[in-house]
């Protein structure tokens, strides 16, 4: 997560440069691929499966006795549920880890729930968090990448697109594409 965190604070500074620096075609192509090799998703939920196997160890080394089969099978089923939400996009992701933040802590309030999910209840909100800045990473990935395109429709025009669908698909990377057609 701190590559793309870093690949977020490059696009901004990309974002500022764009306009200012003459950029060459080779220049815009080499930049387009940095900036499109960021995969938002995909390093929180590795991310996500390092803290569930911390979590579970972690977990073993409390003597819960008879709780400890059901703090386990809360935590999976919390961890699987948040990582197959990975999935869908950016928004059913926010909701999803939203949905599971609040029926942790519903569950804390009681004495069993206490034990089995205070950890958990703690450390979802922060995957929410970490979810809502890398959609926004992505959003400014994607914006990045747009105008990254317009400056490359500008090369050979000397013109800049009056609409972005006339930027034609040799301009657009493979990102944009998918974003393109929803």
């Amino acid at each position: 997560m701190v590559r793309n965190a870093i690949q977020a604070i490059g696009i901004r500074s990309i974002e500022l440069l764009l306009s200012t620096c003459d950029w060459t075609d080779d220049q815009l192509l080499t930049l387009q691929l940095a900036i499109g090799a960021a995969d938002y998703k995909h390093s929180p939920w590795r991310a996500i499966c390092g803290e569930r196997a911390v979590f579970l160890t972690g977990l073993n080394q409390f003597p819960l006795g008879p709780l400890r089969n059901a703090a386990t099978r809360n935590a999976l089923l919390a961890f699987g549920e948040c990582l197959d939400s990975f999935n869908g996009p950016w928004h059913q992701i926010i909701s999803i880890q939203q949905e599971i933040s609040r029926r942790l802590a519903d569950s804390s309030r009681t004495l069993v729930g206490k034990f089995t999910n205070v950890a958990l209840s703690l450390m979802f909100p922060a995957l929410d968090s970490a979810s809502i800045s890398m959609a926004r990473a992505e959003a400014r990935q994607v914006c990045a990448l747009a105008a990254i395109s317009v400056e490359q429709y500008f090369l050979p025009y000397g013109e800049f697109p009056v609409l972005l669908t006339e930027i034609s698909s040799e301009f657009l990377p493979e990102r944009l594409k998918e974003v393109r057609v929803h």
